[in-house]
């Protein structure tokens, strides 16, 4: 059998933003093998649920699933330092090599690829051409087309479970949605209604994708630059929920490398939503 075993950083939008490529390559295999030690099984599982020929394992377990006659891949997403300064030991150059071996050509990145005085999160001038967003890096690392993060995402929706959890929140007929965490705050003064009902998204949810249903039907959406607003993102394009009108507030996150208060200034997270810009997204700047 053909199998492929994929290593990558385990937080939600990772894993939403490698989903496409994993779907991908279950049309090119007959076993994808997701590495899942970083956990989020649940998250996991529930977003491949659909395809059973993508399973969710731990490292410990590689060897189990491989067997004498098997032919297999490793795709690491996690290896190489992406701050190398030595183009050598660049982390392009070392390990776009999954791509090549499919029949796809290799995009040609500049060395010093990734811009280490000023700002780590912002491509060099030219590169950010080809890298689009911190998204597209993973694809262009695999050498996998980097649009097959949105051609192929899918994520096959549990209407039962978001209705139990929509009923179970008691709201009323009509209510504003906000996701912000920490010292990631929105500022209220955005929101249109303020004798509504305001509800806080984050982290609410057993089931992460149960939410869907609950800004679906929200009088106004507010969120910041985190995996929901990644979420909604990648199911709008494709058209798998309601195209509700999503108020985006780039300056909510406020870890200065994610901080954006005017429309001159964007980074590779940010840029996750607006490769490209969905019509019904409203971005809210402070300057």
């Amino acid at each position: 059998m053909k199998k492929i075993f994929i290593i990558q950083y385990c937080g939600y939008g990772d894993w939403l933003s490698v989903s496409g490529m994993s779907r991908f390559l279950s049309e090119i295999y007959d076993y994808v093998y997701i590495i899942g030690d970083g956990g989020n099984y649940d998250f996991i599982d529930d977003l491949y649920k659909d395809e059973p020929k993508i399973k969710i394992i731990s490292s410990i377990q590689i060897n189990e699933h491989i067997n004498s006659d098997d032919e297999f891949d490793i795709l690491d997403l996690k290896t190489g330092d992406k701050q190398a300064k030595h183009p050598s030991e660049n982390y392009f150059n070392l390990h776009r090599q999954l791509g090549p071996k499919l029949g796809f050509p290799k995009e040609q990145i500049n060395p010093d690829w990734f811009q280490l005085n000023s700002d780590p999160c912002k491509w060099k001038k030219g590169t950010e051409n080809i890298l689009e967003n911190n998204a597209s890096a993973f694809y262009v690392s695999a050498g996998i087309p980097k649009k097959y993060r949105l051609d192929y995402f899918y994520y096959q929706r549990d209407l039962e479970s978001e209705d139990n959890f929509f009923k179970s929140l008691n709201l009323p007929e009509k209510y504003v949605v906000i996701s912000e965490y920490g010292n990631n705050l929105l500022d209220r003064k955005y929101i249109r209604n303020k004798d509504l009902h305001v509800l806080n998204i984050n982290n609410i949810a057993t089931n992460y994708f149960d939410i869907i249903k609950v800004i679906e039907n929200a009088e106004e959406a507010h969120l910041l630059e985190n995996s929901t607003s990644l979420m909604v993102y990648h199911l709008q394009y494709k058209s798998l929920m309601k195209n509700v009108n999503i108020d985006f507030h780039t300056y909510g996150r406020r870890e200065p490398a994610r901080h954006c208060v005017s429309k001159d200034e964007h980074n590779i997270f940010l840029d996750m939503v607006t490769c490209p810009k969905l019509n019904n997204w409203n971005f809210i700047y402070l300057e």
